[in-house]
């Protein structure tokens, strides 16, 4: 393998670039919103606000572009960014990363970073006039957005419609890549509306969701769980419904099971009723969300009490039941000798028949 050996030869000014940016980010995050990220460390030590319009035009950029890349460094919480008005928003450096030990960052986890996306709030839609709508289509990169939406689409897209996609570019700042592959899942599931495509755009939002590497790790997990609970009840010819995916969505992301407790349910379905039932199952793992059920252990320990309850229970002998006090038992029975009584019907049977002889 050939070596290659570099030399740095300008030494006057240095600009350092954080490990953890390099290992977590550079291959997830776009050129532009890399570029933007350089441009902002190159004037860290400057300790001075940068205005979005001066990033823009040392980049070549769109100062939507710098925008879009600056809610994306917020979103991943690598820059601390002061709230910042129009028409000239003022950005202001991470206070942790004019110190030296900002090098020093936190290792990642998907759980920081799922705290850190859920404390966004939804962006709010604007709606554009038709002029300004127009104007957009004409930019290089909604134009073919635009094209591509067509395409997914098989239509024409209306005002209404091109506001939403410029709404998942700008409001949401969904890369071009991240919402043509957001077209084409929804399509691939025969959902055209865009309001239902809205809908997962959000979700993709509160989710994290922002690249379109995030996005196939997600529907990948997603469609692995779902495929699996259909598979469990024997359905393999479909996908799951909308209350069947309702319930599975329930069961993930509500009561947070994993999906080795969930096909346990679902057996315990098919050997209770011998057939799907997403209600039946519903009701096993509502009932082991009430009892505290984390793991496959811990649904072990409940069989085991349940079944020694139920065998201490059989042991017991029933209580003798209380004679039936009623007129008819009120009174003191009587004790016959069957035998005397015989014997007393016989000689009245021969004396009647001596009687009628004389």
């Amino acid at each position: 393998m050939q070596t290659i050996h570099i030399t740095n030869n300008i030494q006057n000014s240095i600009t350092l670039i954080p490990d953890y940016f390099i290992d977590r980010h550079l291959a997830t995050a776009s050129g532009e919103f890399v570029k933007v990220y350089l441009y902002i460390q190159r004037h860290l030590k400057d300790n001075q606000p940068l205005t979005i319009q001066a990033i823009a035009d040392h980049l070549n950029l769109t100062e939507t572009d710098v925008k879009r890349a600056l809610s994306y460094w917020k979103s991943e919480c690598v820059l601390v960014i002061d709230d910042f008005p129009e028409p000239a928003p003022a950005l202001y450096n991470s206070p942790q990363s004019t110190s030296p030990a900002s090098t020093s960052h936190p290792p990642y986890s998907p759980a920081s970073h799922s705290e850190a996306a859920a404390a966004l709030s939804v962006p709010k839609k604007e709606t554009l006039s038709p002029a300004i709508v127009t104007a957009r289509m004409e930019e290089e990169g909604i134009s073919h957005l635009g094209f591509m939406a067509d395409t997914y689409l098989g239509k024409t897209l209306s005002q209404t419609e091109l506001n939403t996609l410029f709404y998942f570019y700008d409001g949401l700042h969904f890369p071009v890549d991240l919402i043509e592959y957001l077209l084409e899942y929804c399509v691939s599931n025969n959902k055209k509306s865009m309001r239902y495509i809205e809908t997962v755009a959000i979700s993709w939002y509160e989710q994290g969701i922002n690249t379109m590497k995030k996005a196939k790790e997600a529907m990948k997990i997603y469609n692995k769980n779902y495929y699996s609970v259909m598979k469990t009840f024997g359905i393999s010819n479909r996908n799951p419904g909308p209350a069947e995916a309702n319930y599975i969505k329930k069961w993930l992301e509500d009561y947070h099971f994993e999906l080795p407790i969930i096909i346990e349910a679902c057996n315990r379905t098919l050997a209770s009723i011998s057939q799907p039932s997403f209600p039946y199952a519903d009701s096993i793992l509502t009932s082991w969300k009430k009892a505290g059920v984390r793991t496959l252990d811990d649904i072990k320990h409940l069989d085991t009490q349940f079944h020694s309850t139920r065998k201490a229970a059989s042991n017991k002998q029933p209580a003798a039941a209380p004679a039936a006090q009623n007129r008819f038992h009120n009174f003191e029975q009587r004790e016959y000798n069957y035998q005397d009584l015989e014997q007393q019907f016989i000689r009245k049977v021969n004396g009647l028949n001596t009687k009628n002889n004389e």
